[in-house]
């Protein structure tokens, strides 16, 4: 990197302070870290921090860089702090989890990254970096209900009623035939479900040339804005978090924001 790595650094300080001011993570040690990857694993866990870390990133590198190949081979080569079996075998892990083709589930991620690195590990900038994104995720295992309603064959009242965001073929975010960057994607979708509540119908149309990445980015973030307007409507409503709910309030709450959406 031109900064010998300043930029990075300063990423991922930045990012634990905020975990830390969320409540997310009790303190900056590794210990703190690798507690809050149990009480995931556990189920227990379920919050989001307000910045995503891979946005972030993305805003750091851009989505893909094949700089970062070449030096994730020389970690290994040039640090005694890695062991090089431990450092295979988280990466073979994450491996198997992404070739799955399924949805990236939290929980599975924190119990697989918990049950390979130990208290120490969780104190390295590599770790780091490898698991700050887990956060992002959302805890579906938290009893939100993320079944979507395809509708093959919407009217027209329903087209009309629809939220339209779109991603061309230069893998731009459209909504009112207007360009508009990730970060705008959440308030929209926020004010659009608040308004129509039970009504609320979603297209999402991407290009076929359109880059993988930017249509999942879109997706997962459309799922976690989605999960905290069902955890703020508990809240209000019930006085109590989402996940101490009972199936009555539950359904009340997941059917009041509902994921349909326009195939």
């Amino acid at each position: 990197m031109p900064d010998n790595g300043t930029s990075l650094k300063l990423l991922i300080k930045n990012h634990q302070n905020l975990l830390i001011k969320e409540f997310i993570l009790k303190d900056s040690t590794a210990k703190s870290l690798q507690i809050a990857f149990s009480e995931m694993a556990s189920g227990k866990l379920h919050k989001t921090p307000s910045k995503s870390f891979i946005k972030q990133w993305h805003e750091l590198f851009g989505p893909e860089k094949e700089e970062l190949n070449n030096c994730q081979k020389k970690i290994v080569q040039k640090s005694n702090e890695y062991e090089s079996e431990k450092y295979l075998m988280f990466t073979n892990e994450l491996i198997q989890i992404f070739s799955k083709n399924e949805g990236i589930e939290r929980k599975e991620f924190a119990t697989i990254i918990n049950d390979v690195l130990e208290t120490q590990d969780y104190g390295m900038e590599y770790y780091k970096l490898s698991v700050f994104f887990v956060f992002d995720l959302i805890a579906t295992s938290a009893g939100v209900d993320h079944t979507v309603t395809t509708l093959k064959s919407p009217t027209d009242q329903q087209i009309s009623n629809a939220l339209k965001i779109e991603i061309n073929d230069e893998s731009k975010i459209i909504y009112q035939n207007k360009p508009i960057e990730i970060d705008q994607v959440g308030e929209i979708l926020s004010k659009y479900y608040k308004r129509n509540k039970s009504k609320s119908i979603l297209s999402l149309k991407t290009d076929k040339n359109a880059k993988y990445n930017v249509y999942a980015e879109v997706s997962e973030l459309i799922r976690k804005e989605l999960n905290q307007l069902r955890m703020e409507l508990a809240e209000s409503k019930f006085k109590k978090p989402f996940e101490k709910l009972n199936q009555t309030e539950m359904d009340f709450v997941n059917t009041t924001y509902p994921m349909v959406v326009i195939e």
